[in-house]
């Protein structure tokens, strides 16, 4: 576990330009490796998508805070798990820390929901293909946080308090009749967050 840990506290230095390169890297390795063929081959033809989000609502998929989770930039995904035998039944579920605010929560949030996405897509192969997903989830959790569409949809329907940050998260919060605050906002320097 300290692996996979230290592996996330190196996603949360990277900025966007190192991540997309990374995630560039990742892509070139494609056609090399099973795992990652299987994986971009399940991102062509699925969506990460306002359809996907009221999916996981069915099942339903639960946020929730935890204190025991001391980084604010640190989240966990459980995907379902069914047992026939036993009548268990757990719906997926992202924890987060309760430190969590703004920017950092929705980051970690949209990065474990892509990890809902892939549901076990990794199956143990080895660890460099584990970092290799992590890499993957990071770039796609930031790239549809950054659609005010979607950033709105997830708030609403998990009831998660909206905070604004950036002008993605404004736009997800705002009707276009609010476009005077839009206008301030981007004056005062508000731009769109991925590091």
């Amino acid at each position: 576990m300290a692996l996979l840990d230290s592996w996330r506290i190196d996603l949360d230095t990277l900025n966007w330009e190192q991540l997309s390169s990374r995630f560039k890297d990742i892509k070139f390795r494609r056609r090399r490796d099973d795992f990652l063929e299987r994986t971009f081959s399940f991102m062509e033809t699925n969506q990460f998508n306002s359809a996907f989000i009221q999916e996981l609502k069915d099942k339903g998929a639960k946020i929730k805070f935890e204190y025991w989770i001391k980084e604010p930039s640190v989240g966990y995904a459980n995907f379902e798990y069914r047992n026939s035998i036993l009548r268990w039944h757990f719906p997926p579920h992202v924890k987060l820390s309760t430190r969590a605010r703004g920017y950092v929560r929705d980051k970690v949030l949209f990065h474990e929901l892509a990890h809902l996405w892939f549901g076990n897509i990794w199956n143990g192969e080895n660890v460099c293909a584990l970092n290799d997903l992590e890499v993957i989830c990071e770039y796609i959790g930031r790239d549809n946080r950054t659609n005010p569409e979607l950033l709105g949809e997830v708030l609403r329907a998990f009831n998660l308090r909206h905070y604004i940050y950036d002008i993605p998260s404004l736009d997800a919060l705002s009707p276009p009749a609010f476009s005077e605050f839009r206008d301030y906002f981007i004056k005062k320097g508000y731009t769109i967050l991925k590091d």
